[in-house]
């Protein structure tokens, strides 16, 4: 009874979970906007700031009197054993005798206002400094509250400490305005500043609201396939599978050109700092987002031709030239699936090298996921396209049309300034082509291990030779805009010191 009952409403069941996933979302958006306003981000900051501060002091205390004889070997080793983003620098008299880290540059006449002064905007950054005297000894740690750069670019941007947990849209002032950052003793020691009103969020909370939005799109897309299969002729008529994939498309669109949710278009997921192309691949987030639903969306036309059938077999005058339309869709799927693994590839900022699997970044797994959403999508659909052809014009007929086909885009593909893969990727189109023919024929079984297997084989090479090919120019490509932005960088520096 129950399970009749969910059969009958699964449409509406989906919509409903949809539904719930969205809203569950949207609370979890406004709880987090609210851990971040600054009258909780300040407080914890303070605190932070000052227990810091006095880890400085202990840090200090610790080394003055650990060491009896301070020579350039023993500050080394204890420099090297200070925790990240703290610094030590050892004056003897007024030379300058050791420094663990060069973004700062003290002088000896500047460390009485140093000791007077907590907090210093000196270097590359604003830092907290404790200083000690010892004999002709002066010890200073300093540690960074916010990096601060005299030009910035790509590389180069001004952050808080991420101990801290401060986003980088507030500025530190010593104007008395904005959030006033205090002592424990209650001393003023600097204000905190928000220019920016929107909310950067973090990446785990990025990736949960992704996941529920996510899901929740996939239950929806679902839901409306199963609308379409309970109104419409949609299992008599299988075509009619154009109309979802339209509504699904302008859906989608609207979502990229609203930038709905925008809790995500305000992540580094769905920025243009990992990923960017196009304005309809304009990150990361969408690329792995478009490419999943694209798979889904296939997949499930699959499912509904192989069971209903694809076309009526057409008169004879119409047979031919419909053979030709399907593989012309079948071969242009496969040029923009070489082309989508290029632009993945070659428009990355992280790494896909095999060879540095462990250092593997959450970005670079997501970017394999979506090479495979690719090639799954381009099966679903050539598979069924082939099928079409061969079984309806014998596997002569049909290998003669889908080698026509291949070679008419390939002569004109480059003259009319349009992507043409490499000689070898078009050899590998060839053998998954064979392979079909052989499923068609019934050479071999499908589905089965060994049929699969070669599918999968033979489109994971398609994938592994866009990396080869594509590593090597992706690497030219960054040294020439690397070296390109550092000289860029340099004229303006160069600039600014003239001026």
């Amino acid at each position: 009874m129950l399970k009749e009952f969910v059969r009958r409403q699964s449409p509406w069941i989906l919509i409903l979970l949809s539904g719930v996933l969205f809203f569950c979302a949207y609370l979890n958006s406004i709880n987090h906007k609210n851990s971040l306003s600054p009258g909780k981000l300040i407080p914890v900051f303070t605190e932070k700031l000052n227990e810091r501060y006095e880890k400085s002091r202990l840090l200090l205390d610790q080394l003055i009197s650990s060491e009896i004889e301070y020579s350039f070997g023993s500050l080394s080793e204890s420099g090297a054993k200070l925790p990240e983003f703290y610094s030590l620098y050892v004056f003897y008299d007024e030379t300058l005798l050791y420094w663990s880290d060069n973004s700062l540059n003290p002088y000896i006449s500047s460390v009485d206002s140093l000791a007077s002064s907590r907090i210093t905007i000196s270097g590359n950054g604003v830092y907290q400094v404790v200083v000690k005297r010892a004999g002709h000894y002066t010890f200073l740690i300093t540690d960074l509250v916010k990096s601060r750069f005299s030009y910035h670019n790509d590389y180069l941007s001004p952050a808080f400490n991420p101990e801290y947990g401060i986003p980088s849209s507030y500025e530190i002032s010593h104007a008395r305005q904005g959030y006033p950052v205090l002592d424990k003793n209650g001393r003023y020691l600097f204000s905190l500043q928000s220019k920016d009103k929107g909310v950067v969020f973090s990446t785990q909370f990025t990736m949960l609201q992704y996941l529920l939005y996510l899901i929740g799109f996939i239950l929806f897309i679902i839901s409306i396939y199963l609308i379409y299969l309970r109104f419409t002729p949609l299992k008599k008529y299988p075509v009619l599978i154009i109309l979802l994939i339209l509504d699904i498309l302008i859906i989608r669109a609207l979502l990229i050109y609203f930038r709905i949710p925008s809790s995500l278009y305000t992540s580094e997921l769905f920025s243009p700092l990992y990923f960017a192309y196009s304005s309809f691949l304009p990150s990361l987030g969408d690329f792995f987002t478009d490419a999943l639903i694209s798979a889904l969306v296939l997949y499930l036309s699959f499912r509904l031709i192989q069971k209903s059938g694809f076309i009526s077999t057409p008169k004879p005058f119409f047979r031919l030239p419909l053979q030709v339309f399907l593989t012309s869709i079948a071969v242009f799927f496969y040029y923009l699936v070489c082309y989508l693994l290029n632009v993945l590839i070659n428009n990355s900022s992280f790494s896909l090298d095999f060879g540095n699997v462990p250092g593997f970044s959450p970005y670079a797994i997501m970017a394999y996921f979506i090479i495979a959403f690719i090639l799954a999508g381009y099966f679903f659909i050539s598979y069924t396209i082939l099928r079409h052809l061969v079984l309806g014009a014998g596997w002569k007929t049909g290998s003669t049309v889908f080698v026509t086909i291949n070679l008419i885009f390939f002569l004109f593909s480059e003259p009319f300034g349009y992507y043409r893969p490499q000689l070898m990727l078009l050899l590998l189109q060839g053998a998954y082509f064979f392979i079909l023919v052989l499923i068609y024929t019934k050479v071999l079984r499908f589905p089965h291990l060994t049929s699969i297997s070669f599918l999968v084989l033979i489109l994971t090479l398609v994938s592994s030779y866009s990396l080869f090919i594509n590593r090597g120019l992706k690497e030219k490509n960054e040294r020439k805009l690397i070296a390109l932005r550092l000289s860029s960088d340099q004229r303006i520096q160069r600039s600014g010191s003239f001026i």
